[in-house]
Formats: structure tokens, sequence, C-alpha cells
């Protein structure tokens, strides 16, 4: 039975504890967090959820510093879990290798994750293995997206994903599910067109999808998310086109356009009066006073394969919030894959060293992993996962 170590109790460390609980068993599992009122709180009420069959025990604990009394503490656990902003990400790294401790986080910002990716020679020299970007996007929509390409020798792949508010109120036809969402609006990522990686704007590229069986239609479009490395990867398996999009509720577009028209979205620094600010700024702290926040939500997720522009493969699902446990359906879709991967870390399933999740885990065997857990249903446009669950 495995211990693990978690960085933040927050939302997504909560979630992550109980997945690794109910599903996987946990031997242990201690939070750290800056607010330690906030960390024994966290470790009281999943014992509470989980009720009296739950044999895990949860603790919390102190770092005050990444020294030897951290890598220490650090050290009497199999794998540490970054529930943090990705901001903390490299030092709590450097951190579970210097404890020879397998590490794993739910990552995003591109610069950081190039940064743990140096650390590749002192992870094998300590036999640690490390994997960033592990939540969905990125995370599962590139072991999807990479594993598939492969399987069914696709040369075109499309990722949507969008956390959606369910039957949202406002004028901004969105509420708020989590912070730093305008971070995706502003800035460039990438795409494969016709075997070339070419940036693109954030905001670009708009399309609208037709939503089948959920509430309404939706809009597609480019945010800045952290692609090159999922790119270069389905560039060097024949991929000649792919994108990721983000999904937003119908109407969510034309406001994010005139916000920017209007120059609210701009990271450029502004003189009004004698007072310096920055217009991004402003937009995400009037956004956080005044949006309601989510009351319900559902994430949806879906990975289409073309050959010659023809659809050969789609693996879809919807993640709906569950009221009974109070996960909204972001922390159940993201923790729900790293708490599978770390799963698989604290029993050596990957070699040593830092690697992008699609560089090392199969993709049918983290669907399994979600259909074991009953995440969702997951529909496919051919069958290939009849009774695929994973290994535990």
């Amino acid at each position: 039975m495995a211990n693990f170590i978690i960085f933040g109790a927050g939302r997504q460390g909560f979630a992550l504890g109980y997945f690794l609980a109910k599903h996987y068993g946990a031997n242990q599992i201690a939070f750290v967090d800056i607010d330690k009122k906030r960390a024994a709180k966290t470790a009281i009420e999943l014992k509470k959820l989980l009720g009296p069959e739950c044999k895990t025990a949860f603790l919390n604990a102190v770092v005050e510093d990444c020294d030897n009394k951290a890598v220490k503490l650090v050290s009497r656990f199999n794998v540490l879990i970054s529930a943090l902003p990705h901001r903390f990400n490299l030092e709590l790294t450097k951190l579970a290798i210097k404890a020879g401790t397998n590490y794993c986080d739910y990552g995003f910002d591109e610069g950081v994750v190039a940064r743990q990716l140096e650390l590749d020679e002192s992870a094998k020299e300590k036999n640690v293995t490390v994997i960033p970007n592990c939540g969905v996007e990125p995370g599962l929509s590139d072991i999807v997206a990479v594993g598939g390409a492969k399987k069914w020798q696709a040369n075109g792949v499309e990722i949507y994903v969008g956390g959606i508010a369910s039957k949202p109120k406002t004028a901004f036809r969105y509420a708020k599910l989590f912070a730093g969402v305008f971070d995706e609006y502003v800035g460039k990522t990438v795409v494969l067109e016709d075997g070339e990686i070419k940036e693109v704007e954030a905001l670009g590229g708009y399309s609208l999808i037709e939503s089948g069986d959920c509430e309404e239609d939706y809009e597609a479009f480019y945010t800045r998310m952290p692609f090159g490395p999922t790119a270069k990867a389905l560039q060097n398996a024949g991929v000649k086109n792919a994108f990721s999009k983000t999904l937003r509720p119908k109407g969510h577009h034309q406001v994010l356009m005139a916000l920017k028209e209007l120059g609210l979205l701009s990271e450029k620094p502004l003189w009004v009066g004698v007072n310096r600010i920055i217009p991004l700024e402003i937009t995400e702290r009037l956004f956080d006073q005044n949006m309601p926040e989510a009351e319900k939500d559902y994430m949806i997720f879906r990975v289409v394969f073309k050959k010659d522009w023809k659809k050969i493969q789609q693996i879809e699902t919807t993640i709906y919030c569950n009221r009974e446990t109070g996960l909204s359906a972001m922390q159940i879709a993201t923790s729900s894959v790293v708490a599978a991967i770390a799963q698989k870390l604290s029993r050596k399933k990957f070699p040593a060293g830092v690697y992008l999740p699609h560089e090392v885990a199969d993709f049918e065997d983290i669907l399994g992993e979600l259909i074991k857990m009953k995440i969702a249903p997951i529909m496919t446009l051919e069958p290939f996962l009849e009774n695929k669950e994973g290994e535990g």
C-alpha cells in the first residue's frame, strides 16, 4: 500500500486525496499547505466523507522550506504530488528528486515544464520518475491524442475540452469555475498545419460545435494551452494537422472579443492618472468580484482522429459534478487522472527520468482506470474499450 504527500490542501488537493483513498486504497495521505488549519481541515473532512470503511490515514504535515528537514519528510512517501499553482512546481520537483520520491503535478505552464525536463539526469541518478502536466488538458488530452494517433495511424487530430458552468444566467455566458481563467484568453498557442508547427493567437480558430445530447451548442476556439510538446509528438507520429481548442457556451466568445477590442485583455501597462495598471489584471479582479460561483458544472472531453480528412475514431466523455461528494466536474476530471498516474508512480510502473505523460502512459490503460473509477461513460465512434479496466 502506497503513501502519498500532497502539497496543496485546496479544492484539487481535496479531490486528489478522495480518489487516492477511495479507488486506490492509499495507506497514508499527508497534506502540506501554507494554511496549516486548511491542511488539517481537509484531512478531517475527507475522513468524514469516506466513512469508517476507509482505512487510509489522513495526516497534515508542516514544511517551512525545501531544506533537509523537508527532504527527510518527503523521503518517507512513495509519491509527492503538487496540487499548488504551477509556479511552485519546479522547486517541488527538485525537492522530490533530492528525497528520492516520485513526483507528478497538474502542470500547465510550458516554461516551468521545460525547466522540469532539464532535471532528467538528476532524476535518473536518484532513480526517481517525474511526470508534470497530468491533468486533463494538458494531460489526458495529450495521452489520448498521441496514443490514439499511433494506434489508428491518423494524420489529423482535433482536441476539444471545456469546463462549462451549467445554464449560466449572466450576459458573460459563464460563471466562476476556477481561478486564472483569463490567462488562457491572451497570448499564443501552436497548431500543426500541413505538417508544420505554427503559432496562432488565443481566441482565434473560432468554430461552432453542436452539442448532441448535452445542454446547448458550444463555441470552440484557441486558448493559451501548452500544446507545443504534443504538437511535436504528433508531428513525429506522422500527423499532418492537429489542434487543441477550448469549449465554452455559445455567446461567450463574442463577449471576449469585445473585451479584447477595448484593450481589457491587454497585458501592457497603462497609466490612469498617477496609477500604473495592467488591464487584464483589472478584468480578472472584476470577474472574480462580480461573477457568481457556478452552482453546477460539467466538462466535455473530445478527441477526434481523422485520416485524409475523414473521421475514423472519436473518444468522448462528459463529466458532471457530484452532489453527494461535493466535487465539481473540474475537480473530478483533473484529479482522477492525476490520481491514476500517481498510483502507477507508486508502483514504479514508469522508468526513472522526467517525462511528459504521453511519453510513458498508455492511453488505453489510463482510460481503463477512469472506467474502473466510474468517472463517466466513455463514448467511441468505433468500439475498442470493451471490458477495458486499468490494472490498478
